[in-house]
């Protein structure tokens, strides 16, 4: 710890006791995201952790993204509606209106 502190300003020095929490929190980030990691890699079937089995949980839990490895992997973007498709929907969505302006005029 006292030597990435000295990497980032040398002039600066730690006190045992926040050296200690630094360490404590970096062990935990550590062992939570490896065992995330670990579950998903099982999950895939395979018994070799790769850096997209880290990259969602970093993603999920801490919001940090790998360069290089983007959500995209896990996520695939949707693919817009087509025109046929529109013009599907336009024709359930005319049919629908027409049966229930038929349904209302016969209640009445």
């Amino acid at each position: 710890m006292k030597e990435i502190l000295q990497c980032m300003d040398p002039a600066t020095s730690i006190h045992i006791e926040a050296e200690d929490i630094l360490l404590f929190f970096a062990d935990d980030f550590v062992q939570t995201m490896t065992e995330a990691a670990l579950k998903l890699c099982e999950h895939r079937g395979s018994h070799v952790l790769d850096v997209r089995d880290l990259e969602l949980p970093l993603e999920k839990e801490y919001n940090i993204s790998i360069p290089g490895f983007g959500a995209q992997d896990y996520f695939p973007a949707i693919p817009s509606n087509t025109e046929a498709h529109e013009q599907r929907l336009g024709q359930v969505r005319k049919t629908r209106s027409q049966t229930r302006k038929r349904t209302r005029s016969t209640k009445a």
